[in-house]
């Protein structure tokens, strides 16, 4: 370490070092001292001094010295946080935990100095990628993080998936661009920006669509879409902003209905400072008023247009004061609208809307039991012992319960898994408090096996990777051993506090849906569906008698403007039964349905135990009496129960009515695809070509078998 003070300062520093019990209380003496610049052997006085009067060093005086890169006794940091412990065993000499390192790299460090100097120290120590890691995790808060990993960042950013990105704006658009690369590189991508002309918002819009471009932002602000005519009376004004809104929605509604790709684009934050003093709520020149008015209109259009997302500014900016939104002075001087911290946070929610329009939301919360989904542990306290009702605590895990079943009709479904005797499971309908039952859980696990075997048993029963899990336990300890044994599985630090875990759950944006279909707010209750007709194959006594006792129905229809969003979904999504893997998104399969040579059909699935809504689909170009099925998929929870042999026998019967002749399919193999490789034989198709990987399959009219099922009982509906 330098030893750069001066000889006064050092001798008035171990004056103070002398008498550190005495300014313990008084902590601005202690707190002034740069701990990077005194030798180990004063800080080991120093500790041994307050040994001696009977004192602990308290965790901020650890803090510092840990953060200044001393090194104390296993002991001392006992009660510290995992991440300062951690940096404690870097400043000595042993190796450093790979298991931890990836665990710390993941989690938000409130303090910057800790932060930085575990990055410095992750990279000491050749964990490099840990330590990029870490600093791509608190950027936004911690842009210095950045600094000591630049050549670091250079090179992962090379490895990561392309986004190519065209930002408009009615003000300055180039520091925010800035924002977006490191943004996006810690959400997993590789942000390559072009950015339009300065101000040219509407013509960018109104122009043919270029589709180079994987998404597009509008970074929207107040001062440049409208800066207010004081000269003009209120009616005229008002007049002016919706005449101005009225564009702008217009060229949005416009390039939606273009455009593949989706387009973000912020809200306007309300102004800290009112237009129109008291009055600004509800006046018509009021600044809030305005803005409310602009921000209704826009979430209006993004409720028509699935292409338009929006990223909410005031959730992006809640950690940042009002006032520090933006920084006049730069305003003046180059017309940038926010300032950079602002800036850190809308890139960095934008990076999170398109890392869930690219792989989506997780599907499963796997849930842990004692301290978790309830306060106290049940074989130690009993059924009524356990803690959730009206008063605190209990009200809080009751809260935290009411988020389970929100996440549960937004699509995800609810697992648990926890270390417990099976009987547990009986709170859920013995405890008062508990507002989940039973059935609110598609599959448990509740024994004594540890955590990540488990989870990769739920895995496998629910058909779905270790990557659509996220993991919430109380314990460090389980939290730990799930990252290093299943690091697939998302687990996030659950507060200590459950008053901050509903708040925290909230805000875990991991867990946020870009857009919701019929199908996510009833998936959970088609995997019960799922479930019980696995229950009851594996009591039958042959497969055939367990397909007749399904009662299975099949529903055939064209696909309309409202069940597009699902159909889109699952051919972007889809990968086992897909037998060509296209990606067709919203506006390839609109086109095809607006086509009178064009055919886009789904089908409704359901048995005795449930509705498995939209479980398969095909897209179809017809050509005079010929045909080609381009895509067929199915989702994989009703494969294997013939669903598939019924719904494409209702199609080749419906084409033939058509005055089709010919039908050709082909399957182009892929890793995940190979349970359909035989499909189209088995049903009877013949093989007519080859073309490299590509088998071309035809199907003819009176001369070829019509697939079907008698266990399945198809119909269209008109």
């Amino acid at each position: 370490m330098a030893k750069n003070y001066s000889s006064e300062v050092e001798t008035l520093i171990d004056a103070i070092l002398a008498q550190a019990a005495s300014c313990l209380q008084d902590k601005a003496l202690l707190q002034s001292i740069d701990w990077a610049k005194i030798e180990g052997d004063k800080v080991s006085n120093l500790l041994k001094t307050l040994d001696g009067a009977g004192k602990k060093a308290p965790p901020w005086l650890l803090t510092a010295l840990i953060s200044a890169g001393h090194q104390m006794d296993e002991p001392r940091v006992e009660r510290l946080s995992l991440p300062l412990k951690f940096l404690n065993r870097l400043n000595g000499p042993a190796d450093p935990d790979t298991t931890t390192a990836s665990d710390v790299a993941s989690r938000r460090i409130d303090d910057k100095d800790v932060a930085l100097a575990l990055v410095k120290q992750m990279k000491a120590k050749g964990l490099e990628n840990d330590a990029l890691q870490l600093a791509l995790s608190n950027w936004d808060s911690s842009p210095q993080l950045m600094r000591p990993m630049a050549s670091q960042m250079k090179e992962h950013s090379k490895e990561l998936p392309e986004a190519k990105l065209r930002v408009l704006g009615y003000s300055t658009t180039h520091p925010f661009c800035d924002d977006l690369e490191p943004a996006f590189a810690g959400a997993g991508f590789r942000a390559v920006i072009d950015e339009a002309n300065f101000g040219e918002v509407i013509p960018e819009l109104l122009r043919p669509v270029e589709e180079t471009y994987d998404a597009y932002i509008l970074f929207l602000d107040a001062q440049g879409f409208h800066a207010h005519d004081w000269r003009l009376d209120t009616g005229a004004s008002l007049q002016m902003l919706n005449d101005k809104i009225d564009l702008l929605m217009s060229a949005l509604a416009s390039f939606a209905s273009q455009s593949a790709h989706p387009i973000f684009v912020n809200t306007l934050p309300l102004p800290p400072t009112p237009a129109v003093g008291f009055l600004d709520q509800h006046h018509g020149d009021g600044g809030n008023a305005n803005i409310k008015l602009i921000n209704e209109r826009l979430s209006e259009l993004a409720a028509q247009q699935n292409h338009i997302v929006l990223i909410d500014s005031f959730v992006a900016m809640s950690a940042i004061a009002p006032t520090n939104w933006s920084d006049p002075k730069m305003w003046f001087y180059g017309r940038i609208p926010y300032s950079a911290e602002a800036s850190r946070a809308l890139a960095g929610n934008v990076a999170k809307a398109w890392r869930a329009e690219k792989n989506g939301p997780p599907k499963v919360l796997a849930i842990d039991l004692d301290n978790t989904m309830w306060g106290g542990i049940f074989g130690e306290d009993g059924v009524h012992g356990l803690q959730c009702g009206d008063d605190f605590p209990g009200n809080a895990f009751k809260a935290i319960q009411a988020e389970f079943l929100r996440l549960k009709n937004q699509g995800m479904i609810l697992a648990i898994l926890s270390k417990n005797d099976p009987v547990a499971i009986t709170a859920f309908a013995d405890h008062p408090g508990i507002i989940l039952n039973e059935d609110d859980f598609v599959a448990h696990r509740i024994n004594w096996t540890p955590k990540p075997q488990n989870i990769r048993e739920l895995a496998s029963e629910i058909n779905v990777g270790l990557d659509s899990f996220v993991f919430l336990d109380d314990s460090p300890h389980e939290r730990e051993a799930m990252r290093a044994l299943a690091p697939e599985v998302y687990t996030p630090e659950l507060p200590d506090d459950p008053a901050q875990r509903p708040g925290w759950l909230r805000s875990l944006t991991k867990t946020w849906p870009i857009r919701l279909t019929k199908e996510d707010a009833e998936r959970s209750s088609m995997y019960m569906a799922r479930r019980k007709a696995s229950e009851m194959q594996s009591s039958a006594a042959s497969f055939e008698d367990y397909l007749a006792g399904l009662e299975q129905k099949l529903i055939l229809e064209d696909v309309s403007q409202a069940t597009l969003p699902r159909i889109a979904q699952m051919h972007q999504k889809t990968n086992q039964f897909n037998l060509t893997t296209k990606r067709f998104d919203e506006s390839d399969i609109k086109a095809m349905m607006d086509d009178e040579n064009e055919m886009v059909v789904l089908g409704r699935a359901g048995d005795k135990f449930g509705d498995h809504g939209i479980s398969i689909c095909a897209t179809i170009a017809i050509d005079g009496d010929k045909a080609d099925l381009k895509t067929l998929l199915m989702s994989c929870r009703v494969i294997g129960r013939e669903v598939e042999a019924a719904f494409l026998g209702a199609l080749l019967a419906k084409l033939g009515e058509r005055g089709v002749k010919t039908v050709t399919a082909s399957y182009i193999p892929t890793e995940k695809n190979v349970i359909v490789a035989d499909f189209y034989g088995d049903q009877g198709l013949t093989i007519s070509a080859n073309k490299g990987d590509e088998t071309i399959y035809e199907w003819r009219y009176g001369r070829s078998p019509l697939p079907a099922s008698s266990y399945v009982e198809t119909l269209w509906h008109s």
